[in-house]
């Protein structure tokens, strides 16, 4: 994995984009993940359970946790975890590295993407994960299914309260959606904190602190100093103040009233659970971060650059495939492997025209036999998963399978497709079966090792490296930039793909279609690129295939 915030200028870089992104805590009044006070701070700290789990910015936003009396401060995770969200039993967040919704199942640390899209922010309520994407706002339940576009405007940042969602467009109005859209002001704001029937914001036009009802009455300026964040809470208000001459954390109940300092501080993000806070302090001679951990009065301040001591690594044994692996509960044979780029429709009978699954990254099916020699019924998908090395160093990272139990005597009968896969599945107690794993992965790795969890310390201790059927193919990406790089002065089209079958062949394959103009011509000529191959052919149009060109003959260069 790439290193982030390494270097100063990224750091003020990122704390800057947080602050104009979204952040949250968790709500004692509404099911939820994190809070809209913290939300708006970009979810840097969120309780679960015993622990609150915040990030550390002195050690590349990687994910750290503390105990609730304050003590045990540990480094959790290698993962860089943004808007952090508990959703029992996973801790959700957007990976620094990847731009993806990530979960980690507390119960055993695993890690894996909960959604593929590229994200700026995530916020949970309700059964629902609620996120940016290309500045749009999207929700989607908790399996990563039925996505949906809450409003077609440009969205700048959004909370949840109960039912209801609220959004500032890139006027800086704040709407209220449902059925239709309603203006609630057109104040200028950008971050704001809904709490119950009121609606607290900044005017980027003065940088005071407003409140005003939900229904965009009753506005009352809160502060008289320009506040850089704020964290509204159940009994209180957390806000800075710089004035050019002090940088104050400051607290003040929800009216405005009982104002006081906490302590000297420039605050760049600031999130509250119970009472403990977690913040980001700047310092602007030299613009260096640090994380800040403190109870809300002020006391039991903890500033890090403080990192724990690393907890070691567990080294993972390699074994063959084919080799039954005992890992308590359970007995495991990876039996065979295979690896491409294309999955073929067979629903689809025109097959004159692609209408397969063709990826630029790998998917990879692994057959194994699991027994279950426990005496209660086991989850399959938490015991095993998909990483790049099993080396001690650098990160280890595990991708978790979509998984389906295969009805057939031998493995080879296997018919490889995405259908019938599940999240989960359980195997009874003395039970054996057979098991076909699903993964979809990046191809810049050119090793995969399927590991298996030992129960006991929930940590991947044996390992197979997967070795079996390969193939790939040219995908529609690819087949674009090959073209791209042939005519890179001329004007390429990519028509779409098709299959031919020349007179000299007896299996039909598969092209795809471009058209190409000249570099300051009107004319188009005609290619077809091969998919299995590469190779490139001129290609015209043809009237027994109206709908695209075919080829002719080998492109010479």
């Amino acid at each position: 994995m790439s290193t982030a915030i390494r270097h100063t200028k990224n750091i003020i870089l990122l704390a800057f984009v947080l602050v104009f992104s979204a952040c949250s805590l968790v709500n004692p009044r509404m099911h939820q993940g994190n809070t809209n006070g913290n939300f708006i701070n970009s979810g840097i700290m969120v309780e679960a359970k015993d622990w609150f789990y915040f990030l550390n910015i002195k050690d590349e936003t990687k994910l750290y946790r503390f105990k609730k009396n304050g003590e045990s401060v540990e480094k959790y995770s290698d993962s860089k975890g943004i808007f952090l969200n508990y959703w029992d039993p996973y801790l959700f967040y957007v990976n620094g590295d990847d731009k993806k919704i990530h979960q980690i199942n507390l119960n055993n640390k695993m890690d894996k993407v909960f959604s593929d899209n590229e994200v700026s922010c995530l916020l949970i309520a309700n059964d629902l994960v609620y996120f940016i994407k290309d500045d749009k706002l999207f929700s989607v339940d908790m399996e990563a299914n039925n996505e949906k576009q809450m409003s077609d405007q440009r969205v700048m940042s959004f909370n949840v309260e109960y039912d209801e969602v609220y959004i500032v467009n890139d006027h800086q109005e704040l709407i209220k959606l449902g059925d239709e859209e309603t203006k609630v002001s057109d104040k200028n704001i950008r971050i704001f904190n809904i709490f119950g029937d009121s609606v607290y914001y900044k005017d980027e036009t003065d940088q005071f602190l407003y409140k005003m009802s939900t229904n965009g009455e009753n506005v009352k300026r809160l502060t008289q100093k320009p506040v850089t964040m704020f964290n509204v809470t159940e009994d209180w208000i957390y806000y800075s103040v710089n004035d050019k001459e002090t940088a104050n954390l400051m607290k003040m109940k929800l009216d405005g009233s009982q104002n006081e300092i906490i302590n000297q501080s420039n605050v760049m993000l600031l999130c509250v659970n119970s009472d403990w806070m977690h913040y980001l302090d700047i310092n602007l001679s030299d613009f260096q971060f640090k994380s800040v951990i403190m109870k809300t009065d002020g006391t039991n301040k903890t500033e890090y650059p403080n990192i724990p001591t690393e907890t070691p690594v567990v080294e993972i044994k390699e074994v063959k495939m084919n080799e039954t692996i005992t890992m308590g509960n359970y007995n495991v044979t990876v039996d065979s492997v295979y690896r491409t780029n294309i999955l073929k429709n067979k629903k689809i009978e025109d097959t004159s025209v692609i209408f397969d699954d063709v990826t630029d990254n790998m998917y990879v099916f692994v057959n194994l036999t699991f027994e279950n020699t426990s005496n209660h019924k086991l989850g399959v998908e938490d015991l095993m998963g998909l990483m790049d090395t099993i080396e001690n160093q650098g990160m280890r990272s595990m991708s978790f399978p979509l998984i389906k139990e295969i009805l057939v005597k031998e493995f080879d009968d296997v018919d490889y497709n995405r259908d019938d896969f599940e999240n989960e599945l359980l195997v009874e107690s003395q039970q054996n079966k057979k098991i076909q794993l699903f993964f979809e992965v990046s191809r810049e790795s050119p090793n995969q090792y399927l590991a298996f969890i030992n129960q006991e310390n929930e940590e991947p201790t044996t390992a197979v490296k997967l070795e079996g059927d390969v193939n790939f193919v040219i995908s529609f990406e690819e087949a674009n930039q090959r073209m791209m790089k042939m005519f890179g002065k001329d004007n390429v089209v990519q028509i779409g793909g098709f299959g031919y079958t020349f007179d000299n062949e007896t299996e039909e394959k598969m092209y795809y279609g471009f058209e190409v103009t000249k570099a300051g011509a009107s004319e188009i000529s005609y290619y077809a690129l091969e998919r299995d191959s590469g190779l490139i052919y001129e290609a015209a149009m043809d009237e027994q295939y109206p709908d695209h060109p075919v080829p002719i003959k080998l492109y010479q260069p």
